[in-house]
């Protein structure tokens, strides 16, 4: 009985670590297409997290797997990426991909030529149906938004051999998994993405999706602490989806927000609840790539640090480590 509390005292001080990467934009042809940083960038990072030691029980890739322009989506690109995937989750110590949790970015979907106007139609239908007070989309045109996540999906089944915690239609767009000490919610934020103009702060995502999924979390686990994934940051969701979001966030044990898509990185706290975004994995002019570790504890306090890709190497990011300290938040200890 005295071992199994010193096991639990010893889990309540280490608590549960993460590591958090967004927008790998993999190419088919890496160093001919991205050029040598970005390209190094990718390359580098497995041998550095392997030298730095950096260990973690858990991966979250807030999504853009891949550079949508190029449309590719055969089996063997997808196998690429997964593999790449997997050489990181394996260089911090996860062997099983189950520990990996991903959600799609707006680069993600297979939107082909021709099908632009038939989205644009059914997304102004459900804008005009919408009413952020009762969040709720229609199911039918939902899914056949969602039919052009086939990128996504093939990535999913690579990844685990199915869809795992997403069914196969990706409906409803939240989804979670409870873990050991908390609970991992997944939000697909680009359903009506349709790379029109205006389309990235007009988002929605169905506030009943998100309210349901926190309530089955609540009724499963009680107020266990709540990590959101998402692609994009609250601010891109239309103005009242937004204030319907951050309200089920306060009504629930919401400790972080976890995203991408800026492809930069910085902290900020909307309602109470921090939200991460973090950089790419493509080192270019004008993008911050860069990923964030972190460290939840049983009681919900977490604490981060970020390292960037400068000058042909990764070290510690040591601008975002003193923000994150400066607004509060604590500061991982590696």
């Amino acid at each position: 009985m005295e071992n199994v509390k010193n096991q639990v005292q010893e889990k309540e001080i280490a608590g549960v670590n993460w590591i958090h990467l967004s927008d790998l934009h993999m190419y088919f042809d890496t160093v001919n297409k991205e050029g040598v940083e970005a390209s190094d960038a990718k390359k580098y990072l497995s041998a550095f997290l392997r030298k730095e030691n950096i260990k973690a029980d858990y991966m979250f890739i807030t999504g853009d797997f891949r550079f949508a322009p190029e449309q590719i989506s055969m089996n063997k690109f997808v196998k690429e990426i997964v593999d790449y995937i997997k050489e990181l989750a394996g260089a911090v110590g996860i062997t099983c991909m189950k520990k990996i949790f991903i959600v799609p970015g707006n680069h993600d979907l297979s939107i082909m030529e021709g099908q632009h106007e038939e989205r644009r139609k059914i997304i102004e239908d459900i804008r005009k149906e919408y009413r952020g007070d009762i969040g709720k989309i229609d199911e039918k045109k939902a899914k056949k938004l969602l039919e052009n996540f086939t990128f996504f999906k093939k990535i999913l089944q690579e990844l685990y051999g199915d869809s795992y915690i997403w069914t196969e239609e990706l409906w409803p767009t939240v989804t979670y998994k409870n873990e050991d000490g908390f609970s991992v919610v997944c939000v697909n934020t680009n359903l009506i993405f349709n790379n029109d103009k205006g389309d990235k702060n007009q988002l929605l995502i169905g506030g009943m999706c998100l309210r349901n999924a926190l309530e089955e979390i609540k009724k499963e686990k009680g107020n266990i602490p709540i990590i959101i994934l998402a692609h994009h940051g609250m601010l891109c969701l239309e103005e009242n989806e937004r204030r319907l979001v951050e309200r089920l966030f306060s009504n629930y044990n919401v400790k972080l927000y976890l995203c991408g898509d800026a492809h930069k990185v910085w902290d900020r706290t909307l309602n109470k609840i921090p939200e991460i975004t973090m950089g790419c994995l493509g080192a270019q002019e004008g993008v911050d790539a860069a990923f964030c570790i972190g460290r939840l504890l049983v009681n919900g306090e977490f604490s981060l640090k970020a390292f960037s890709w400068n000058y042909g190497t990764w070290a510690e990011f040591t601008h975002f480590n003193s923000m994150i300290k400066k607004d509060g938040i604590g500061l991982l200890e590696t």
